[in-house]
């Protein structure tokens, strides 16, 4: 066990029983109380959240009142970006290639990225194919069957 993070833990729990609640209530109390930050600075509210993260992940019984659950396991964001007409161009010149692996039994996207790397295909913007790229172009080249073995159920259009 590091002294340091005994340190803090003790530190940490007393402020948090003295009512100070929030990650920036307790960086402006250890301020005040002229507790130096690691690198010899202030504290700032981040680096309150991450020795609380610090701390919980070192001593289970320890639970920070105001450590947000998602800030210790919160996955990045995956941003959908709009296709461009490029890609749309690629998909429709490798959907025959497509064709031939899918009729070999080839459907998964990491074997057919690494098959179009051995043949040399570049990815849609001249570099090499991943499994993500290789599942945007198999959605590209096949925007119909994408949508029916994706999770989003497609939605049936009926006439009024």
């Amino acid at each position: 066990m590091n002294p340091d993070d005994e340190m803090m833990l003790d530190l940490f729990e007393g402020l948090a029983s003295s009512g100070f609640t929030t990650s920036r209530t307790m960086a402006a109390e250890l301020n005040r109380l002229g507790y130096k930050a690691a690198r010899g600075g202030v504290w700032h509210q981040k680096q309150v959240l991450r020795v609380a993260d610090r701390l919980a992940k070192r001593y289970p019984d320890y639970d920070p009142p105001f450590v947000p659950k998602a800030f210790t396991s919160r996955p990045k964001a995956e941003v959908a970006r709009p296709v461009t007409a490029i890609e749309r161009l690629h998909a429709r010149h490798l959907r025959p290639r497509l064709d031939m692996l899918k009729a070999n039994g080839v459907t998964d996207p990491t074997r057919i990225a690494n098959l179009l790397n051995r043949a040399g295909l570049g990815a849609f913007h001249g570099g090499r194919w991943t499994p993500k790229t290789a599942k945007l172009l198999i959605e590209l080249a096949y925007p119909v069957e994408a949508l029916t073995t994706s999770r989003v159920k497609p939605v049936a259009l009926t006439k009024k």
